[in-house]
């Protein structure tokens, strides 16, 4: 997937993307607290700082390889099945 950002092509390949809920703020005030998903892998955390988010995401991107591109004619997700083959 490509976006135009400031008249250049950034590249966003599917093995990169995840997917991040930040938890409502407890008493504390940290907005920083949640779950992030690595969509390729199905690896998930738990975070409570920027910092932990951040070390998640370094941890698991080295292990990602870079998509394949899609084939137009098979429109269905592409992601390595998590579940046995006769799960849905």
């Amino acid at each position: 997937m490509d976006e135009k950002t400031s008249g250049r092509t950034v590249e966003l390949p599917a093995s990169h993307a995840f997917v991040v809920q930040f938890a409502v703020p407890a008493g504390d005030g940290n907005p920083f607290r949640g779950r992030i998903e690595h969509l390729a892998s199905g690896s998930v955390t738990h975070f409570e700082s920027l910092t932990q988010l951040g070390e998640f995401v370094v941890r698991v991107l080295p292990t990602a390889s870079p998509a394949e591109p899609r084939d137009p004619a098979r429109p269905h997700d592409q992601r390595k099945d998590r579940h046995g083959p006769h799960e849905r």
